[in-house]
C-alpha cells in the first residue's frame, strides 16, 4: 500500500490523496472482498492508502483494524477503527 508520500498543508494532504489513488486497484480489492463478505477484515497499513480504502469501499464491511508498524500512526483511528 502506498505510504504518505507528501506532507503538512492541506493541498499537499489532496495531492497525497490523489497520487495514492492512482496505485489503489480497487476493482481487484473489490473481488476479493465480495469473496469473503462474511469474514472480518484486518487491513495492512494506516495511512493515506487506508484512509482511501475506507471511503472507497470498506466502510460497507466489517474492519476490525489496520495494523501499521509506524509509532506515530499506532493508537489513532481511521473512521473509528484502531489503529494498532
Amino acid at each position: 500500500m502506498v505510504g504518505r508520500i507528501l506532507s503538512g498543508s492541506k493541498e499537499g494532504e489532496n495531492n497525497e490523496m490523489e497520487i495514492a489513488k492512482k496505485y489503489i486497484d480497487f476493482t481487484h480489492i473489490k473481488k476479493i472482498i465480495k469473496n469473503n463478505n462474511d469474514k472480518e477484515i484486518l487491513c495492512f497499513g494506516g495511512g493515506t492508502a487506508a484512509e482511501i480504502m475506507m471511503e472507497q469501499i470498506l466502510y460497507r464491511y466489517r474492519v476490525r483494524c489496520f495494523v501499521d508498524n509506524n509509532k506515530e500512526l499506532q493508537g489513532k483511528t481511521i473512521h473509528n477503527i484502531p489503529i494498532c
